[in-house]
């Protein structure tokens, strides 16, 4: 599996068209400081690809918190709050912890352009919790592993244009055929049930 997944990581970044920003997603988190941790086989496994082919950013969830976490030159986003929550654990992760929200359903919300990467967390009554912007586009050369600091800037809350409401749209592109009011209800209306459903 790693094999395939070095393949893919090798095809897409030195293809004639590489991607402006390389993202990884799983279940398991990387990194966590929630009641699972940090998942050591994806730290022992994983971990060495997401370095040598400098991706911007793995979202996960698993933990039901919220969570952003750098590691090196990564950024690593928990977004498992979505039905279930939960609170941070007792082992320290070896990610650095920039934001974690506890004890309030939320989902994250995912906005690119070609200079900037922004995500956004929005809990379950459509505020805005957490924003963050990634300013650095992968490079158009062969993979390398990038420098060890992060390029980006944090606001705690997103001012940028095109996310309204939470929804990912970039402001020069033309307006999506669903209304996004309506994309954004269809979100809230599932996590409200879910939580209902268990009490929270």
């Amino acid at each position: 599996q790693l094999a395939n997944i070095e393949a893919m990581l090798i095809d897409i970044t030195t293809s004639s068209n590489p991607p402006t920003w390389l993202l990884m997603a799983g279940h398991y988190p990387v990194f966590s400081a929630g009641d699972h941790g940090d998942t050591y086989e994806l730290i022992q496994y994983l971990l060495p690809l997401i370095t040598k082919y400098g991706v911007h950013a793995y979202f996960c969830g698993h933990d039901h918190i919220s969570e952003h976490l750098t590691y090196e030159s990564t950024h690593y986003f928990v977004a498992g709050a979505g039905s279930m929550t939960d609170k941070l654990g007792s082992s320290k992760s070896k990610g650095s912890m920039l934001w974690y929200g506890v004890g309030y359903s939320a989902f994250g919300v995912g906005q690119a352009t070609s200079s900037s990467l922004t995500i956004t967390f929005v809990d379950i009554n459509n505020e805005n919790k957490y924003s963050y912007v990634i300013t650095k586009p992968l490079p158009s050369t062969a993979p390398t592993a990038r420098s060890s600091q992060p390029s980006s800037s944090p606001t705690a809350i997103p001012t940028t244009p095109g996310i309204q409401n939470g929804i990912n749209q970039d402001p020069d592109s033309p307006p999506s055929n669903e209304e996004p009011t309506g994309i954004i209800e269809k979100v809230l209306k599932t996590m409200r049930a879910a939580t209902g459903r268990r009490g929270l």
